[in-house]
């Protein structure tokens, strides 16, 4: 499991990678809505 209280390079990589993943989500969603409503 990850452990993001340490200060090592392995998890503060993890946290960096994990929060990508998670704005790069929120672009598709966005993009998603965006031509979903320009559909309309």
């Amino acid at each position: 499991m990850l452990n993001f209280n340490g200060a090592s390079d392995v998890s503060l990589g993890a946290q960096i990678f994990g929060y990508s993943i998670l704005v790069i989500i929120l672009i598709l969603i966005v993009l998603f809505i965006i031509q979903f409503v320009r559909s309309k």
